[in-house]
């Protein structure tokens, strides 16, 4: 299948002629393969972590940046779990867009699960995320990227970057 998100991304396909398309290739039934967590089960995915390197990914499939640097992150993340990092990725996609998030991930040859973290109101993700220490705020931009040590202390958070050289230097420093 051709790139699908860069082609709709550039043209501005709508949802509409996105949706036939995953029809023609029988994508669209995948949503129900998506798993769906709530907030309280994302934090508590990421505090089970607790004793090992973690990296948390928040990506969206209809986000250009996430798009951009997705490749390179599963790249990273293939080197690195095989040194023990804990790679916790999980799309904050709308649920109506669910069945994009399979093709999303074979496209970028990921070999994460297909996890959403759905629904939330305002405010819940980040009520959630601070009882693991991780502070977005009110506004957030995606990819939400962080690394947390061992002792479960963030030591890196960013929103929105595509350079993944702060990321890989951070995971160096807590696989040390």
């Amino acid at each position: 299948m051709m790139d699908l998100f860069a082609r709709r991304a550039r043209r501005g396909t709508s949802a509409l002629l996105l949706a036939a398309a995953c029809v023609a290739t029988g994508t669209v039934g995948q949503a129900e393969s998506v798993e769906k967590i709530d907030v309280t089960e994302a934090a508590r995915r990421i505090g089970l972590q607790s004793g090992r390197p973690t990296v948390l990914l928040l990506y969206s499939t209809t986000c250009s940046l996430s798009q951009e640097m997705f490749p390179r992150f599963v790249a990273l993340a293939d080197e690195y779990q095989a040194r023990g990092v804990a790679f916790l990725v999980f799309s904050t996609d709308q649920l109506k867009n669910a069945y994009w998030i399979p093709e999303f991930l074979a496209q970028n040859k990921a070999a994460f699960s297909p996890v959403m973290i759905r629904p939330w109101a305002s405010g819940d993700l980040g009520r959630a995320l601070r009882t693991v220490g991780i502070h977005i705020g009110r506004t957030w931009t995606r990819p939400l990227v962080v690394v947390i040590d061992r002792n479960g202390r963030v030591v890196l958070q960013t929103n929105g970057e595509t350079d993944l050289s702060p990321l890989r230097a951070a995971i160096a420093r807590v696989t040390d």
